[in-house]
């Protein structure tokens, strides 16, 4: 779960993008276990957490 998470937070690719390259075999797989193992989902996440340099 954290190559999702760093990837949401360090780069503008989309969910469906980072699902892929971390093995999900879908962006709903990836949903799910995210929310499930972080409380929210990864749109949440990634804007909570968002990097603005």
């Amino acid at each position: 779960m954290k190559p999702c998470q760093r990837a949401l937070v360090n780069s503008s690719c989309s969910i469906a993008e980072i699902s892929e390259a971390c093995g999900y075999s879908s962006m709903g797989m990836l949903c799910r276990a995210f929310k499930h193992k972080n409380g929210v989902t990864p749109t949440e996440y990634r804007k909570e957490n968002k990097l603005y340099i």
